[in-house]
């Protein structure tokens, strides 16, 4: 039995009920992946390293009654193969730190939201001496021909260093927006009166009122991030 049954791999979706349902949803990414710049095509004979294959992952989303809200494709490259030796690992919160904040926040009578960075890893570029070659996506054609492969330019899902250089790049951000880190926990974040508390592409926010929490989502939004407001 598998061990997600909303989880989909590209043979189990083009099998399913909901085939037209997730093939519009992997022309939806892959749109998103173009309008991003995320690659660009480049020869086959032009790459320096191994090119890695992509992979599929598909998924129904539900509401917490069971109903279908959306169809969800992400194009994920096989970091397990790719040729890279070095540091890899990003620091996320410790739930005593999440758990502390949200207390905080209910104690002081703070607003308290959830924003989600959409797409996230695709947002951070990727440096230009360690580069990464991809085969096309599968169900999916190279419009240059079957000589060429796509090149990275962003970090994508599965890059086996895309967790850090997105924690890097947002750290980048929060900084310049004069946000403080904690000496206690890298993922936490604070200024004024504005606390952050940050879990990969997640960022619990509490603030006194609506308003200040607004702004600093603005803020973010003109230095180009991608986000959404999940709710309280």
């Amino acid at each position: 039995a598998k061990s997600d049954p909303d989880t989909y791999s590209w043979d189990e979706a083009m099998s399913s009920e909901y085939k037209d349902k997730f093939l519009d949803a992997a022309r939806e990414e892959i749109t998103s992946l173009v309008e991003q710049e995320t690659w660009c095509e480049d020869l086959k004979s032009n790459t320096i390293n191994r090119i890695v294959p992509s992979q599929w992952v598909f998924k129904i989303k539900c509401s917490p009654d069971g109903e279908i809200k959306k169809f969800k494709a992400r194009c994920v490259l096989r970091g397990d193969l790719q040729d890279y030796e070095g540091e890899t690992f990003s620091p996320v919160a410790a739930w005593p730190t999440v758990r502390c904040v949200i207390v905080m926040c209910w104690r002081l009578g703070w607003t308290m939201i959830c924003i989600d960075f959409s797409n996230a890893f695709v947002q951070s570029p990727l440096p230009d001496n360690e580069p990464v070659w991809m085969h096309v996506p599968r169900g999916f054609k190279s419009t240059l021909g079957d000589a060429y492969c796509l090149k990275l330019q962003k970090s994508l899902y599965g890059h086996r260093v895309a967790p850090l250089l997105w924690y890097n790049f947002l750290t980048d951000a929060f900084k310049e927006l004069g946000l403080k880190q904690s000496e206690h926990d890298e993922c936490l974040w604070y200024k004024d009166n504005l606390i952050l508390v940050q879990y990969v592409d997640d960022c619990g926010i509490g603030a006194p009122d609506q308003k200040t929490i607004d702004d600093f989502v603005e803020q973010l939004q003109n230095k180009g991030f991608t986000l959404t407001q999940e709710g309280s």
